[in-house]
């Protein structure tokens, strides 16, 4: 999923979720910008080509000083994960560029590859920056914040079965979500792990599970997930927020995944 646009600050949507236009607007504080929240806009590559984007982006953590990145584009369906730091407006980050269609290669024939961005921050408001991966290629991004971001988080809004749905919108079986706690089963792979909070003001979660094999080398996805996700409205008609609609993007070392989950 995560495949339906709307002209609107070209964002993206799965045919279920709204990820409401109109960003968080206002002159941002003076000091450093905080660089959390669901980010929707433009990714340009090195033709000219543009893409839409949709990220998600925790604040800074103090103790770190830095904060961490999710990016999905459609229609590449690659996906972008990372650290930012944030100096001032200024905003630089670091991370990797995963494939994530079968067949697909950055030039030089891999399917990941590193990448680093620079650009200007406004809180709460916009984002551009310049962009370069390792495979040779550069290209620009402009994103605008979603006030969706400000709906807070709160883990008894996950406690249930979610349905996951591929790219095709096909349901894909189900994951088991109590007080944090994340369990999935299939055939040939069980997850395991947790969901955290990092704000409770903003709606963003941090998934971190393992894969594993049920029997040796079933399991093609097998490894160490990490992720940030954010809970949406099935009906983008509802006068009231639904929280019954997850999407995370999650990656390995090796791999990266768009989760869309549906609660039951």
């Amino acid at each position: 999923m995560f495949s339906r646009i709307t002209a609107c600050c070209v964002v993206i949507i799965s045919t279920t979720i709204l990820l409401s236009c109109g960003g968080g607007g206002g002159s941002a504080p003076a000091g450093d910008q905080a660089s959390g929240g669901i980010w929707l806009g433009i990714w340009t590559g090195p033709g000219g080509g543009d893409e839409a984007a949709l990220a998600f982006s925790t604040d800074v953590d103090t103790d770190t000083g830095q904060a961490r990145f999710s990016f999905f584009l459609f229609p590449s369906l690659i996906q972008v994960a990372g650290t930012v730091q944030v100096d001032g407006t200024r905003i630089t980050g670091s991370g990797t560029a995963y494939t994530t269609v079968p067949g697909d290669s950055f030039p030089g024939g891999g399917t990941t590859t590193g990448l680093t961005f620079s650009g200007t921050l406004s809180e709460r408001s916009m984002l551009q920056a310049d962009w370069t991966i390792d495979a040779g290629e550069s290209g620009t991004f402009s994103l605008d914040y979603d006030a969706q971001h400000t709906r807070g988080a709160d883990l008894d809004r996950l406690n249930g079965l979610w349905t996951l749905f591929d790219l095709d919108n096909n349901p894909m079986g189900t994951f088991d979500i109590l007080d944090g706690v994340i369990f999935r089963q299939t055939a040939d792979c069980t997850s395991m792990g947790t969901i955290t909070i990092p704000d409770p003001q903003f709606n963003m979660y941090e998934w971190a599970a393992t894969v594993t094999s049920n029997t040796p080398g079933s399991c093609f996805i097998e490894g160490e997930y990490t992720g940030l996700g954010a809970l949406g409205d099935s009906d983008d008609q509802s006068p009231v927020p639904l929280n019954d609609e997850f999407d995370v993007l999650v990656n390995s070392d090796t791999l990266a995944l768009p989760l869309l989950l549906l609660l039951e």
